[in-house]
């Protein structure tokens, strides 16, 4: 959700189930909490997750509806969280757990947790977003900046490394 999203971990911290809507082409997920950039006369996030079903094991859409599935019995009626501790007492999964999944996950795919850190999925998803055509605009409103923020061009526009090491380490998994 990191890399399709290109929210914060804060954002995805903050989803609840009742903001999740389904329509034939994806997910919509709210979020009504204030967050980093709320603030009067902005819009708050509007994750969209379409469904991918020509390659139904990258899609982020499906996953989620069976993670909700599989996670009901768990819940209890208090606990309206979208990410549960895996572990008794299941509760709300805090900033700092969703983040340190994120580092393992990308350990596990042999991405250097060293250089890479999860705010980095934000970085890589808006880069290759603009690799791949996207405006900036789209991007901006996409991951929450507004249109005058100049945050993509200072922070996350970097050229890529021309170093195959990073290349390297994804394709050997």
């Amino acid at each position: 959700m990191a890399l399709v999203t290109g929210h914060r971990i804060q954002t995805l911290s903050l989803i609840s189930i009742k903001n999740i809507i389904e329509s034939e082409s994806g997910l919509q997920i709210f979020i009504p909490d204030a967050i980093k950039t709320s603030g009067t006369g902005r819009t708050q996030p509007c994750m969209n997750i379409p469904f991918f079903h020509d390659n139904p094991r990258l899609c982020i859409a499906s996953s989620l509806k069976q993670y909700l599935n599989y996670t009901k019995t768990i819940r209890d009626n208090k606990t309206d969280s979208l990410f549960l501790t895996y572990r008794k007492p299941y509760r709300r999964a805090t900033k700092q757990t969703l983040s340190r999944w994120i580092k393992e996950a990308l350990h596990a795919a042999g991405i250097d947790t060293s250089t890479f850190k999860p705010h980095s999925t934000r970085h890589a998803a808006s880069s290759m977003a603009l690799r791949q055509g996207v405006s900036i605009d789209v991007i901006s409103r996409t991951v929450g900046w507004t249109k005058k923020s100049t945050c993509f061009a200072r922070f996350y526009n970097r050229p890529l490394s021309t170093s195959h090491v990073f290349a390297t380490s994804i394709m050997k998994h």
